[in-house]
């Protein structure tokens, strides 16, 4: 913004004082277009001058002289139209200012065109920052309705919501008791009820508080069989399979393209994962049933387990950089939040990785009375503790006197904090923990850095695919973007024209690069090995050691 200063002799003055003028400011800047849009104003002041002030004069000496001095009176106004003409109006100071004012309206258009790009850019952050809002609410809506749906539940306890209680310090899983039985006898009903707690209540618990209940399950199928020794796993109830069906109709054509088995679970199949019945339960029943599922097969198949608002980008692209890692279980670092993720990650059939998953969903019992996240918060603690991590007793610690509910996030966020400083991104060798004596060979838990997983929030990245990057895309809850992602869903049948998700790996690479950047407390800045400037534009960031 500047300013112009424009001197113009004011008629309102004496006649005679014709070397008084007065001076006017002029706003050159955005706000100022419309006083410079019209610059004839300041240039008719001198073309006009002349005659105002001849009549001015005329008007003047006619009220104050007698008629006789009429020609007086003209000689002076010949006399001043030669002053005017000689101090304010000469051909030069016109053009002069016509110059200086184009010169002006040049450099307006040149700082309304900067300020324009600077409000594009805002826009874009704006937009990035609504996208984030939009998803935390999302989030915070499903956990609401998950909390309603369990006060609604727990009016209606079962018969057996005592014996639950006292064995739920020993983490045994009791709620078996509660299932509806379709005897017409009531007498049989509770007998059969009290039959499954007793076999329950004596299953042997280990030290470390998880249970294996001896009770045998079906054998699980897969919805499809594919050629490899791998799988992708999803676990979702009936609303879930119908509100995200386009999701995971998407997951379906990247199983079929990659020859992945494809498993569609409700959770419930297996009976150690059925005390898991309440709305707010769901997500810890998922990892039971993944440690079930993975139980049934043959040593070390491979599960990518997957929340079902995940849509496949590339077909053409398998999962074999993950796969094939060291990691026999592999999570992965939110790309705009402290937190490891819990909904996506990677699993081998290795006994310590059924029973980390098992540790993980006992995390029923020891959830806190404020909001904690599910299941995300409680993986947190397992890490830590299946880590043995010294700082373990202070992060459970916090994690068991959340307090504060979803109004207030900031003691979760405290919490969660406090555990990524110590949950770095790396390749942990578990051989020293107690998990880890269950490996007959070397056992890894693997936390990737942002943005080098094989999938990720597709908000973040514009909702585009490439031929790098994610694979799949996390978080894509409305059904409207699928077209943007596959032009036949049915057909299975990817968009690859102007109006799709595919970018080239140059644009992918420049955008997350500018999304590093704009998260300097979560991406390193620079060359190092896993500095936002040395491999997030080429998704080639991997875990240390």
């Amino acid at each position: 913004m500047f300013y112009v200063w424009i001197w113009i002799w004011s008629p309102t003055h004496s006649t005679r004082n014709l070397n008084h003028v007065e001076p006017m400011i002029y706003l050159a800047g955005p706000g100022a277009a419309s006083e410079l849009a019209n610059p004839p104003d300041c240039l008719k002041c001198c073309t006009c001058l002349k005659e105002r002030r001849a009549e001015e004069v005329a008007v003047e000496q006619e009220r104050s002289l007698p008629e006789e001095d009429e020609r007086v009176v003209q000689a002076a106004v010949q006399t001043e139209d030669a002053t005017v003409q000689g101090v304010d109006c000469d051909e030069a100071q016109r053009e002069g200012w016509a110059l200086r004012l184009n010169d002006l309206e040049t450099q307006l258009a040149l700082s309304a065109t900067r300020e324009l790009d600077r409000m594009a850019q805002v826009e874009a952050k704006l937009r990035t920052v609504v996208g984030a809002k939009n998803e935390v609410i999302d989030e915070l809506k499903d956990e609401l309705g998950r909390r309603e749906q369990e006060i609604l539940e727990a009016n209606g306890a079962s018969w057996c919501d005592s014996q639950r209680e006292e064995s739920a310090a020993r983490g045994v899983r009791a709620a078996l008791c509660g299932l509806n039985a379709t005897t017409p006898n009531e007498s049989e009903r509770e007998e059969r009820k009290k039959t499954t707690c007793d076999r329950i209540l004596r299953a042997e618990v280990p030290s470390d508080g998880a249970v294996t209940l001896a009770v045998t399950a079906p054998r699980a199928a897969p919805e499809a069989s594919g050629s490899r020794h791998q799988g992708l796993a999803i676990v979702a109830d009936d609303g879930f399979r119908v509100r995200y069906q386009l999701q995971i109709q998407s997951l379906r054509c990247y199983a079929r393209a990659q020859g992945y088995d494809f498993w569609l679970l409700q959770g419930s199949e297996f009976p150690e994962c059925q005390p898991y019945s309440s709305v707010e339960d769901f997500f810890f029943q998922k990892h039971c049933a993944i440690a079930n599922l993975l139980e049934q097969q043959e040593d070390r198949y491979a599960l990518a387990v997957l929340d079902a608002d995940v849509v496949a980008v590339d077909l053409d692209r398998s999962l074999d950089m993950w796969m094939g890692s060291q990691g026999d279980l592999q999570f992965y670092k939110r790309i705009t939040g402290e937190e490891v993720m819990a909904g996506n990650y990677i699993a081998r059939n290795r006994p310590w990785v059924r029973q980390f998953l098992r540790n993980w969903a006992s995390f029923k019992w020891r959830r806190p009375p404020g909001f904690s996240s599910a299941d995300n918060g409680a993986l947190h603690v397992a890490l830590m503790e299946a880590l043995e991590r010294p700082e373990a007793t202070r992060v459970a610690e916090l994690y068991g006197n959340l307090t504060a509910m979803v109004e207030d996030l900031t003691p979760y966020w405290h919490f969660v904090e406090e555990a990524m400083v110590y949950l770095t991104a790396r390749h942990w060798h578990m051989e020293d923990t107690k998990l880890g004596h269950l490996c007959g060979r070397p056992c890894v838990l693997s936390i990737w850095p942002r943005m080098s997983f094989f999938v990720d929030d597709g908000v973040y990245l514009n909702r585009h695919g490439s031929s790098i990057g994610p694979v799949m895309h996390h978080g894509i809850k409305d059904p409207q973007d699928l077209p943007r992602y596959f032009a036949d869903l049915d057909a299975c049948r990817a968009n690859r024209g102007a109006d799709g998700a595919w970018v080239s790996p140059e644009q992918l690479g420049q955008e997350a690069l500018r999304l590093a950047e704009g998260y300097r407390d979560l991406y390193q800045q620079g060359f190092c090995e896993q500095c936002a400037q040395h491999c997030v534009a080429s998704f080639t960031c991997a875990p240390l050691g």
